[in-house]
Order: C-alpha cells, then sequence, then structure tokens
C-alpha cells in the first residue's frame, strides 16, 4: 500500500525526470556524433558486436586475422562490451576450430573499476569458457612472516563477492622485521571517534620513525591508504601538525601546480625582460624567492641587472632550451632553496620539459610559449593527459598518502589503512546519485537506472542491488589495500553499528568478537602508547662524511638530441624573431614596397583585380595567439561541410572566446573560412578544393619523429675503411648537405638559388627530427601535405597603419620570396620526408612515384575563394592567389630521405 502511495505521489515527477535524463543522454550523443568527437566509450560502442554492421564485424575480422595470439592482462578489469569485442576476435565459436591461443590474466579479487564498467560477472563469463586455468600461488612481494599472517586474516575468504582467498607462498626476498617474541606484522589500531581519527594515525607514523623499533624507517618507506580525497587531506594535515613530510600520490595536473605558475612568470618575464612588472612578479616568485624587505629596498640597480640577465637568457633559449634556462637563472643556491619545497622542484622541471617541448615542435619563442602555458593553465574543465600528470609523486622523503584505487600495482614497506572499517554509505535521493547500474530480475545485461527515489518500486529494487554491489567491492578494494605492504600492514579499527557490513568484519570477528590469537596472529596496538599531542618529528642528522662525487671528464654531446625544422631555421638568426612561430601571423615588408605597377602585375598572374585589395581576414588580429585559435578551428573544421552552419558557427565562437578575441571577429572570420573551402588550389592540383575531400581521406596535425643521423661508428664501411674508428667524428645533418639537396636536383621554385640560403645555416643535429605537419590529404591517389599560413602581406600608410591586405598581395612571387626568406621550403621538404616514410609503412603497395604528391602552402589572408577568375586559373594549371601548390623533384625528396638517415661526417 505503501508503495503505491508513493508511486501516486513521485510516479509523475520520476517519468518527468526519467524522460529529461534520457533525452540529455542522446541529445549528448547526438552531438558527438556531429562534431566527430569519439571518447574511450563511445570508441568500444562503435566496435560492439550486437550492434551489428558488417563495417565493424569486418573490422574485428581483420584484427582476428591478423593476430594469432592476444594476451589481455588485468582481465578482471573488462567490461561486458571488451569482453564482447575480444570474443567475436579470438574466441571460436562453439564446436568450431580453434585459431587463436586468448590468455587472460586476472585476480578477482582485484576488480576494483566498477565506476567505469568493470564486472565481476563478466571475469566469471569468461572464465567459463576458458579451455585451462592456472592459479598463479606466489607472493614475491610481502615478507615470509607478513604472508602467513595474511593467509590467517583472509582465510574466510570474501565472502560477499563469494570469492575464496586461497593461501600463497612467500617467494619474496623482503628482509625481515625485527619483531618482538609476542610481535607480528599484522597490528591492530584500535581508533576512537572519527575526529580524533587523523591525529591517531598522525602519532603512529611519528612513533614508528622516531623509536625505529623495526629498524630505520625512513618517511617514504610509509603509505597511508584511504578511500577518499578528503580522508587523505585530513591526514595530510594532522601530518603537517606533526611535522611529518606527505606526499599525495594522485592524478594531478602539473599545470594547476604552483611550479607552473612560477614558470609563467618566467617565461612573461624572458619575453619582454625590460617590463617592470612581469620582473617584479618573477623575483616574488620560487624562482627568485625574493621577500617583501628585498622587494621594497631593492634599487634601480637591481632591476636593471635581473633585466640583462633576463635578456642574456632569452637569447639563449632557443639554443640551450627551457631547462637550462632555468636552471641557469636558479644556480646553486636557488636549486637548494627549492629542494626543500617539497615536490615544488619536481614539478618545476616537468612542466619546464613539458613546455619546452612545445616550443621545440611548434618553434615557439619565449611570447608564444607564455601565451601556450597561459591557455593550458586557465582553460576550465581541461582533460588533463597522462603526460600531464604530476610526477613528483615519485619524491623521496615523504609519507606518501594514496588512494586505493591508485595504489594498485604499487607496494611499500609499512602499509597504514585506517579507513577499511567504514562500510559503504545507503543510497539517497540526492541528485548527484542518479543513475545506477544494475541487473533486473530476468535480465541478460546490466542496465543504467534513472530512477529519482531510491525508497520504491524499481529506484528502490535497482539501490538495494547497487548497494549490494558496493558491499562486495568494499571487500575487494579492502583486499587489494591489504596486499600492498611488504613487511608491517596496520588496520585501523572501530566497531560501530552503523558500519556492520564493513569488509573487515568477516575477516576480524567471529561471533561479534576479535579472533583468537591462536587463530590470527594479530597484534593490537595500545593508544595510550603514542606520542603525545604536540610532539614533533626531528628528522634526523646524516651520518658520515659528504664527499663529492665522480665528475664527468669529456664535455656532453649537445649536438645530439631532438631537432625541427624551427630550431635549425632559428638558431643561426637567419629568421627574423618575429618571424618564429612558424609563419602565425608575421609580415613580410618587401611586400608594402610594391609599386601600383608591381601589385597589377602580380594580380593578372594571379587571376586577381583591384575588388581583391581587401580581404575579409584583412583586419583579422595578428600575433600568436590569434594565429593559433585559427589554427585549432581549421584542426577541428570538417572541410566537407559549410562553415555557415550552426555547428562550425559554434565552433568558432568557442575558440575566439578561448582565444580572448573580440566576437564580432567571427562574421568576417566565417567568410574566410568559407573561401578556404571552396578556392581552387591551382597549379598540381588544378580546380580541386578542400570542400572536394572525401571522408577519411584527410588526417590533422601529423606529429612524427624521424631519427637523424643513426650510422653508427663501428660499422662494416666503417671497419672496412680501417683506422680508429672510436677517433671518428660521429655521422650529423648539416645545412651543407642539405643545401647539396637542392642544387643537385634543381627544379621548381626552390632550387639552386635557396640552396645558397640553406648553406647559411648553422645544422649540425643528431638523433631525432621532430614536427608536425597541420594537414595531410589525399587527392586521387596521391597524398599531399598542407601547412596553414596567417602571415600578413599588405599595405601600410606612412604612420604605419594597415591600408589593405587580400588576395591582391599573395601573388605566386611575393609567396615565393615569403617561403625562402622563412625557410618554408625546408620545412615543406621535411614534411614530404616524413609523409614518404609513413605512406612506406602503411601503404600497402606504396610507390612514391605514384602516391606521393606534393605540398600546398595555403595563406589565409590572401584567397579569392572560387570565383570565376581563379577557377580559370586552376583549371589551366596556374597559380591561384593564396595557394603556393608545389610538386618538388623526387629525386630531391629521396636524396634527402637518405641525407636525414645517414648524415654525413
Amino acid at each position: 500500500l505503501l508503495e503505491a502511495i508513493a508511486a501516486l505521489v513521485d510516479g509523475p515527477a520520476e517519468l518527468v525526470l526519467s524522460h529529461a535524463l534520457h533525452h540529455g543522454r542522446a541529445e549528448l550523443a547526438r552531438r558527438r556524433a556531429a562534431s566527430g568527437r569519439l571518447g574511450f566509450g563511445g570508441l568500444l560502442a562503435a566496435l560492439d558486436p550486437l550492434g551489428g554492421g558488417d563495417e565493424r564485424l569486418g573490422l574485428l575480422e581483420t584484427v582476428s586475422h591478423r593476430y594469432g595470439v592476444a594476451l589481455i592482462d588485468e582481465f578482471q578489469d573488462t567490461d561486458p562490451i571488451q569482453w564482447r569485442i575480444l570474443e567475436r576476435a579470438f574466441v571460436a565459436p562453439a564446436g568450431g576450430p580453434a585459431r587463436h591461443l586468448l590468455v587472460m590474466v586476472g585476480d578477482p579479487k582485484q576488480a576494483i573499476y566498477r565506476f567505469r564498467g568493470g564486472e565481476l560477472a563478466t571475469y566469471r563469463q569468461a572464465r567459463g569458457r576458458a579451455d585451462s586455468r592456472y592459479g598463479l600461488r606466489e607472493n614475491r612481494r610481502s615478507s615470509a612472516a607478513l604472508v602467513a599472517a595474511l593467509n590467517a586474516l583472509m582465510a574466510p575468504g570474501l565472502v560477499r563477492s563469494d570469492l575464496p582467498v586461497p593461501p600463497v607462498l612467500a617467494r619474496s626476498s623482503t628482509s625481515e622485521l625485527p619483531l618482538e617474541a609476542d610481535g607480528s606484522p599484522l597490528q591492530l589500531l584500535p581508533l576512537d571517534n572519527e575526529d580524533q581519527l587523523p591525529g591517531q594515525v598522525a602519532a603512529l607514523c611519528l612513533q614508528l620513525l622516531q623509536e625505529q623499533r623495526y629498524g630505520p624507517l625512513s618517511p617514504a618507506a610509509l603509505c597511508l591508504l584511504v578511500s577518499t580525497h578528503r580522508q587523505a587531506e585530513l591526514l595530510r594535515h594532522a601530518l603537517e601538525q606533526r611535522g611529518l613530510p606527505s606526499r599525495l600520490v594522485s592524478r594531478g595536473d602539473v599545470f594547476a601546480s604552483e611550479a607552473a605558475t612560477a614558470l609563467q612568470r618566467l617565461l612573461d618575464a624572458l619575453a619582454d625582460p625590460g617590463h617592470p612588472g612581469r620582473q617584479r612578479l618573477l623575483a616574488a616568485s620560487p624562482l627568485l624567492g625574493w621577500d617583501a624587505a628585498r622587494l621594497g629596498s631593492a634599487a634601480t640597480d637591481d632591476w636593471e641587472r635581473l633585466a640583462d640577465r633576463l635578456a642574456q637568457l632569452g637569447q639563449r633559449l632557443g639554443q640551450a632550451g627551457l631547462l637550462a634556462c632555468v636552471g641557469e637563472l636558479l644556480s646553486t643556491e636557488g636549486l637548494a632553496r627549492l629542494s626543500l619545497g617539497g615536490r615544488l622542484l619536481a614539478d618545476l622541471q616537468q612542466a619546464a620539459e613539458l613546455v619546452q617541448e612545445q616550443m621545440h615542435r611548434l618553434g615557439l619563442g619565449a611570447a608564444a610559449a607564455a601565451d601556450w602555458l597561459r591557455r593550458i593553465r586557465l582553460e576550465p574543465e581541461r582533460r588533463v593527459p597522462e603526460e600531464h600528470q604530476l610526477n613528483s609523486t615519485a619524491a623521496d622523503a615523504a609519507i606518501a598518502v594514496v588512494t586505493v584505487h591508485r595504489s594498485k600495482g604499487l607496494e611499500y614497506p609499512v602499509v597504514i589503512c585506517p579507513y577499511l572499517w567504514r562500510a559503504p554509505a545507503a543510497p539517497t535521493s540526492k541528485a548527484g546519485e542518479l543513475g545506477r547500474r544494475w541487473l533486473p530480475p530476468g535480465a541478460t545485461a546490466p542496465r543504467l537506472d534513472l530512477h529519482r527515489s531510491p525508497h520504491w518500486g524499481d529506484g528502490r529494487r535497482a539501490a538495494q542491488a547497487d548497494l549490494a554491489a558496493a558491499e562486495q567491492e568494499a571487500e575487494r578494494l579492502a583486499y587489494v589495500a591489504a596486499t600492498r605492504a611488504r613487511q608491517l600492514l596496520v588496520l585501523g579499527w572501530r566497531q560501530d553499528e552503523r558500519h556492520s557490513t564493513n569488509p573487515l568484519a568477516p575477516w576480524l570477528l567471529e561471533a561479534g568478537e576479535l579472533r583468537q590469537p591462536e587463530e590470527l596472529p594479530l597484534q593490537p596496538l595500545d593508544p595510550a602508547s603514542l606520542p603525545p599531542a604536540g610532539e614533533l618529528w626531528r628528522q634526523p642528522a646524516p651520518q658520515g662524511e659528504l664527499q663529492p662525487g665522480a665528475l664527468p671528464r669529456h664535455l656532453l654531446d649537445t649536438s645530439w638530441g631532438r631537432s625541427s625544422y624551427s630550431s635549425w631555421v632559428h638558431s643561426g638568426g637567419s629568421v627574423p624573431p618575429a618571424a618564429r612561430d612558424e609563419g602565425r601571423d608575421t609580415s613580410d615588408p618587401a611586400a608594402e614596397l610594391l609599386s601600383e605597377a608591381g601589385l597589377e602585375t602580380a594580380g593578372q598572374e594571379a587571376g586577381v583585380g583591384e575588388e581583391d585589395r581587401q580581404g575579409p581576414l584583412a583586419q583579422f588580429p595578428r600575433g600568436t595567439g590569434p594565429g593559433e585559435a585559427l589554427h585549432r578551428i581549421l584542426e577541428r573544421l570538417d572541410y566537407s561541410h559549410s562553415v555557415l552552419k550552426a555547428e562550425p558557427q559554434a565552433l568558432i565562437g568557442e575558440e575566439l572566446a578561448r582565444a580572448g578575441l573580440a566576437s564580432n571577429l567571427a562574421e568576417a572570420l566565417s567568410e574566410g573560412l568559407e573561401r578556404l573551402l571552396h578556392t581552387p588550389f591551382g597549379g598540381p592540383l588544378g580546380s580541386f578544393s578542400l570542400a572536394e575531400l572525401e571522408p577519411r581521406s584527410w588526417l590533422n596535425e601529423m606529429n612524427f619523429d624521424l631519427p637523424l643521423a643513426v650510422s653508427r661508428p663501428g660499422s662494416l664501411a666503417d671497419r672496412q675503411a680501417g683506422g680508429g674508428v672510436e677517433d671518428q667524428e660521429p655521422p650529423r645533418l648539416r645545412s651543407g648537405g642539405l643545401a647539396r639537396c637542392f642544387r643537385q636536383h634543381p627544379g621548381g621554385l626552390f632550387g639552386p638559388a635557396y640552396a645558397r640560403r640553406l648553406e647559411a645555416l648553422t645544422i649540425a643535429s643528431r638523433g631525432f627530427l621532430t614536427g608536425s605537419i597541420d594537414l595531410v590529404f589525399r587527392q586521387g591517389e596521391r597524398w599531399w601535405v598542407l601547412d596553414w599560413k596567417s602571415n600578413w602581406l599588405g599595405e601600410r600608410d606612412a604612420a604605419g597603419s594597415t591600408i589593405a591586405c587580400g588576395p591582391l598581395h599573395y601573388g605566386q612571387a611575393a609567396m615565393a620570396e615569403l617561403m625562402a626568406s622563412s625557410h618554408y621550403p625546408l620545412q615543406a621538404h621535411l614534411y614530404l620526408v616524413a609523409l614518404h616514410r609513413y605512406l612506406r609503412w602503411r601503404l600497402p603497395g606504396y610507390s612514391p612515384e605514384r602516391h606521393l604528391g606534393g605540398y600546398a602552402y595555403v595563406f589565409l589572408r590572401g584567397l579569392p575563394g572560387p570565383t570565376s577568375a581563379a577557377l580559370a586559373q586552376a583549371s589551366a594549371g596556374r597559380a591561384v592567389a593564396g595557394m603556393l601548390v608545389e610538386q618538388p623533384p623526387l629525386g630531391r625528396l629521396m636524396a634527402l630521405d637518405g641525407l636525414l638517415r645517414e648524415g654525413e661526417r
């Protein structure tokens, strides 16, 4: 009766809520599909054999034929869709011949990822299909005494999950603890109320480090395992009050750290060394560490010396790199000061490495790198990639505070689990708890429940099933936590009726009382023996006499490393600083000096007239920020659809806002991008345009790393030549070799004349060549590289104000001169070598004569659109304004390929 009444009262609200949530999920899926976004979950769903479709089944069949053996580690975390994919690809149907060996390695007792779809039922289903099973019954982590204690503790098994815990054999070389006669490596800490729990745990840590009853222990030997970040913060605060160092082992974002902010101050100051505000922000940052008194008393000479130092570092930034500049700025004293700041130094190194990687890959100077870092730091709700997650969690001399989920795969000499006595919370009707996966009676697969109330009907049954699953997972989490220790495990314990379903109860209790010592080697600790409040930890003085380490006898070989077109071009000063952002919003002064007659001639050659003097992007802002915004938009556009549709318009608005640009730029930008889609390429590509690209015929932002000068002394050729191989200079890639490739293989726009410019570069590199191609696309059978350029070519008045910028200014001669002066031909040829190697690896039957196209450099501010004159130019194979398209001699590309690989001495 009560349930019927509840249904009458809450039923309409339930229906409205359910409809709204299901509609929201469907709309989210539709928008993702329309924008081409696909997460890992969507990728799995697209491959699910239950979805049918010849395409997905054909893909699985291809994978099936390609591999004969598959090994799946951590199989207990597999979700139902993943298992269906694996089963379809690698498991023979009933009665059919086996074509594969599928090895699944997993421990059902460690299935702790229910929140992301991993289910114990899936593991059991797959286990039932296995032809044979093997148990791994050896423990190579923990000491023999601790293994024996854990065998006894877990003898009842995981009762709620219906999983036995078989005893294991100790096979570790871990030393035993010097225990007292009645001591045990498995200990129990009776806890008071929850408010005092963090203080008790901190006192226990202090006691372990002070008394050294188990031998010399450092803070790094201790680990506190928790369930939530709230618990972690409470424990860290209590440790701090005792003077104990701690570190949170988490997946935090290094760019959200204090170190990233300090690095931002340095890059801003390097970009403008004389700016007083930037100088003061850097001085007050942890990098220089000036206190308020020093800031207030600093004289003009102090700031001038700092400006000179920053200017010198700025000049060395391109060659030495950001990390070297940070080291020079800090000096020995600064490094020592930062090393006492916990994780700050490690975070600074990681952040500087990541920023330096971007500077190297994109050819960014200090100002552009500062803008890039600022966007990353301030971007809301940014997805944190793995390489941006904090590495400083590996820092020494601190007690580790780790969530149980994060601890999987880790191990520590001493593990303390203060919160395992807590049971999972019962479900409530809070909005944040909507959406429970459960298995309704008679159903064959779990489904998502979206009821509002957990107190009646299907909502109640789903909540009960969810609570039961949470209780089962809690004991598996307890198993993972208890098996992280190598020598000593301490379990916090508090008997509380509200937490009667906690995972420790089946292990510790028998008839409501602690199991007897003869059955369970468990040593209770006396809370009264813990250090009193106010007692702090004092780090012991180092023993012995400090001795200097070995000194290197040879200079470091600075020629080996990662190079790029940008680093080669900028290192010798051949390209002015204003042009060092890979063609993003730079200007060419030569174009401003063209006479009217010169412009008229250029316009006739490009098929444009006076009406093309002003293009839609003439007034679009210049600088690295606007240039990056343009590139991000182009990277996300679907070239086969008009820019004027709703979704591209939303994208344009989003990126303008992200770059801090005015929203009223959207109209002109949309017009310019619409022109881009329909402007014919001209030259070897004829009337072909981006709008004609077929689906899946292009690839945005193709990154590459090509080995440079990989021939090593000691090869057969070296031995045949005789002599001292070890004394020979290793091969390097030099500017003279690059120039020779252009000189010996003339043809096209850039031949011997451009070779003379290349010889002026100072290049002597080994290691790897790194880069990123804006766009790779296919037209017919040939593949081409494309690079977006937003360089400004136009006219100014005597005061320097912009008069005009449009297709009229982007004739072939002007673009070729800009290309040569900025060394874009070198960039284009390197990109084509990278594409050649990529196609050779990935395209069956690849032939460069048949499949390798050329390069297209698209100057976004100078495109005329699909005008009749442009189409006529393109159809005749002539150049189109704003489009520099060339198919360089194949012999030159092959010569460059060999030069990159072999180098020269």
